[in-house]
């Protein structure tokens, strides 16, 4: 059964990391505007980051650290051991590749930019490159806390220190120019770093491994090492999509950053509850399958399942419905109430970023259950067909945006080819696990359920706030947007507990057992 208390520590870190990443968007619009440049060189360093980042690591290191677990527990320090200094040394050297490349590859993937926009970009990547090697310790260490004393304290809130960290840099330093921009990124790195070393100082103190061991190339550690590769081939192919759309986006003014914007509000939900879940679920599957334990691993997989669907299919329709309040919010109503204006952000930039979000939105649902499948997939080891499913969705992404580019030359082609790749490669994996997963039909009728549960009510509370007319103001606007949000999740919720949906029955029984 998945954890309660694990799925809620998850999702408030990742609450407060996603609330406060959007302030942080909201302070380099305010005194930046849609600035490309920082936004192109945050997504190659991101790139890079991601090698070696939670995902891989999470992925790879949580199944054999259980199965050396369970097969040679002694032996298992040697393995945390090694596989620590093999993460470290290839993230510093991917952390010495972005800088020596840092303007070739701006040039190549950001080749829409003018050459003072380029050069630009390379001097933020050279900058921001050191936060590869602190954020992957980091990750490793957050890794190792879920995979032993299964706790998510590392994970959740450390994104959280980095945010506040970012966001207080610049706040105090924006005067200095573009480039701090990069710094807050590295200050934030650190202190991920830092935050997550507090919780290892005792084991730190009890080390001691002869270095011989350490050098010397184990099954466990052969086995990491071998999957670590097939993952940043899977990392490479995934967050290409995001380089494609950045390099189509290059050759529209503002569309990189806005890109960045109306991204960052889908995945505060798929941060908070498919990451959730989909961690919580990958460390109890990887024991259930190194256990040989079929069968619950098959109704774990349903669980896991039917979860993120009571979480996240109502979100995704409320973004559908209310896209364009929730951008307005976000973007102009929060920065006017906390700053006095919009600042460098223009009514032209809010309304890129509204017409991007509006498409986006639709695929959140889609990310969240390739994720969770992935995950899946993981669990049993079989790293091979999450690779093959991101080239599918790589190949449709770039084709559909090249198709689109060169016929109508828009940008709206970018979230458009990403919503189709998206959607071809969740069904492709979800045929691939389909026998991995215990009743499919109960799944897909829940799923059915909740859909109309959620259309029902937000197309209610819409039509409804249609009827009256409101002032609009900074305070006015956010207020009415969090209303009609609300309104429509919390609704969402109650109805599908009178319908007796077994996922939201489930939640709220297992709720109620917490406050006795």
């Amino acid at each position: 059964m998945l954890s309660l208390k694990s799925i809620f520590t998850n999702t408030l870190g990742t609450l407060l990391s996603k609330i406060l990443g959007l302030f942080k968007n909201i302070f380099v619009n305010f005194y930046f505007g849609l600035i490309d440049t920082f936004w192109g060189a945050f997504q190659i360093v991101n790139t890079f980051r991601i090698f070696v980042g939670e995902g891989a690591i999470n992925n790879i290191l949580i199944p054999l650290y259980k199965r050396c677990e369970n097969e040679n527990k002694p032996f298992l320090k040697y393995f945390v051991a090694k596989s620590f200094l093999f993460i470290s040394i290839l993230s510093l050297l991917l952390t010495i590749a972005l800088i020596l490349l840092s303007y070739p590859l701006a040039k190549i993937t950001l080749s829409g930019f003018s050459e003072n926009k380029i050069t630009e970009t390379s001097n933020l990547i050279s900058i921001m490159s050191v936060a590869v090697t602190l954020i992957s310790l980091q990750s490793f260490l957050a890794a190792i806390q879920i995979a032993k004393y299964n706790s998510f304290i590392g994970f959740a809130f450390a994104p959280v220190v980095a945010n506040i960290l970012t966001i207080i840099t610049i706040a105090l330093l924006n005067y200095t120019g573009v480039y701090i921009l990069s710094w807050s990124v590295v200050i934030g790195s650190l202190g991920m770093l830092l935050f997550q070393i507090l919780f290892f100082i005792k084991d730190i103190k009890n080390i001691s491994i002869p270095f011989k061991e350490i050098v010397n190339i184990d099954e466990y550690t052969k086995k990491f090492i071998l999957g670590f590769f097939s993952l940043i081939a899977l990392s490479l192919t995934i967050q290409l999509n995001g380089i494609v759309s950045r390099l189509f986006g290059s050759f529209f003014e503002g569309v990189v950053a806005a890109i960045s914007n109306a991204y960052i509000l889908i995945q505060a939900p798929i941060g908070m509850f498919t990451v959730a879940v989909s961690i919580v679920g990958l460390n109890t599957l990887s024991e259930l399958y190194s256990k040989n334990d079929l069968t619950n691993f098959r109704k774990l997989s349903n669980e896991s399942i039917k979860t993120l669907n009571l979480f996240i299919i109502p979100i995704t329709i409320v973004f559908i419905v209310f896209g364009d309040d929730i951008v307005k919010a976000v973007y102009r109503d929060i920065s006017g109430i906390i700053l006095g204006s919009e600042g460098k952000y223009s009514q032209s930039a809010l309304r890129l970023t509204q017409e991007l979000f509006s498409i986006y939105a639709i695929s959140t649902y889609f990310i969240s259950l390739n994720s969770l499948l992935t995950k899946i997939t993981f669990s049993r080891r079989k790293n091979i067909i999450p690779i093959l499913n991101s080239i599918i969705n790589l190949f449709l992404d770039v084709t559909i945006n090249l198709i689109i580019f060169l016929t109508i030359r828009s940008y709206l082609g970018i979230p458009i080819s990403f919503l189709i790749a998206t959607i071809v490669s969740t069904l492709h994996i979800f045929i691939i696990e389909n026998e991995n997963i215990h009743n499919k039909k109960e799944i897909f009728i829940e799923l059915l359920k909740i859909s109309l549960a959620t259309i029902l009510t937000t197309l209610t509370i819409k039509i409804l706030f249609n009827l009256i007319t409101f002032k609009d103001t900074y305070i006015t606007s956010i207020i009415i947007t969090f209303i009609k949000v609300t309104l429509s999740l919390t609704l969402t919720i109650t109805l599908c507990y009178i319908l007796k949906i077994q996922s939201a029955n489930t939640l709220v029984n297992r709720i109620k057992k917490v406050f006795k």
